[in-house]
């Protein structure tokens, strides 16, 4: 009988945008399948809700804040979202005929901290749900967003005595290839790694497996990734790198990179890079960490 639509967004830094002609969908009734809505990058959303109350869809109830309850939460660990029911009072366009029904306004505050690059919360669950009889609605929110920082650190296989503890962060990293030496670029999406001891009560994997041992943050977006390489800037890049998936933990990666590439950046007198394209396995957005590679 519970209909969801997206009303609109706020992205601080641009504006807000309304839709005046909003697309309720109800599961079971207008879709068969559950349903997800799609909203683009913003540090507020509004959901609107509006129930059913005849099977031709024509007529809905005028429904009353205080007999709603609404749960939102971090898909991926479970953690609540800033959120609240409202009547409408933020735009007249969405209300179809307000002489018989108003929607409510489910208004979520997805981004934590507008100071914070990458604070933005990016697949959400919300359930809505009428006290006075037990109907609901259960939807799931997907937010794109191109403000992610990666996080990483630079090692070498004949130095890991003198090897940093913590990661750096960047839209993008560089890598100095040594010409005696190979070495590997440790990495995870949106979440700084740290160093620890092995009996840490934090610790989340270790790499070279059983060797050096590190914990990810604890964070929103809590979720697992596919890494793949996508593309290099010259095809002898191929040659000498490889990604490396960590044993057990789908939360970072590897890049090895052999000391090979050292000559033939020598001989190319430029910088390469590669590629890597990683997609979140239950939002499934995707991003690109590139990496340079220099001498």
């Amino acid at each position: 009988m519970f209909q969801a639509a997206l009303g609109g967004y706020l992205l601080t830094s641009v504006g807000t945008f309304y839709d005046d002609s909003p697309v309720y969908n109800e599961p079971g009734y207008t879709i068969m399948s559950p349903l997800e809505i799609e909203v683009p990058k913003c540090d507020t959303f509004y959901i609107l809700i509006r129930k059913r109350e005849d099977l031709s869809g024509t007529q809905f109830e005028n429904l009353s804040v205080s007999n709603l309850t609404a749960t939102v939460k971090d898909t991926t660990n479970g953690i609540d979202i800033s959120a609240r029911l409202t009547e409408n009072n933020i735009h007249e366009l969405w209300n179809p005929d307000p002489s018989g029904f108003l929607p409510i306004v489910l208004r979520i505050d997805n981004n934590l901290n507008t100071d914070v690059i990458g604070a933005r919360v990016r697949i959400i669950d919300c359930y809505v749900s009428d006290n006075t009889d037990n109907n609901f609605i259960s939807f799931r929110v997907t937010i794109s967003d191109d403000s992610n920082l990666f996080h990483y650190m630079p090692l070498y296989t004949d130095n890991l005595e003198n090897r940093h503890l913590n990661t750096a962060m960047g839209t993008q990293a560089y890598f100095r290839i040594r010409d005696h030496t190979d070495g590997y670029i440790l990495f995870s999406p949106y979440a700084y790694l740290a160093e620890v001891e092995k009996d840490d009560m934090n610790v989340s994997f270790s790499y070279p497996l059983e060797s050096i041992y590190y914990k990810r943050q604890e964070t929103y977006n809590n979720e697992e990734f596919y890494f793949e390489i996508s593309s290099y800037s010259h095809s002898f890049v191929s040659e000498g790198v490889s990604l490396i998936n960590i044993p057990g933990f789908q939360k970072a990666a590897v890049l090895h990179v052999d000391s090979y590439l050292y000559t033939k950046l020598a001989e190319l007198g430029s910088n390469v890079f590669v590629n890597i394209s990683i997609e979140g396995i239950l939002s499934g957005i995707t991003d690109t960490f590139r990496i340079y590679l220099t001498r």
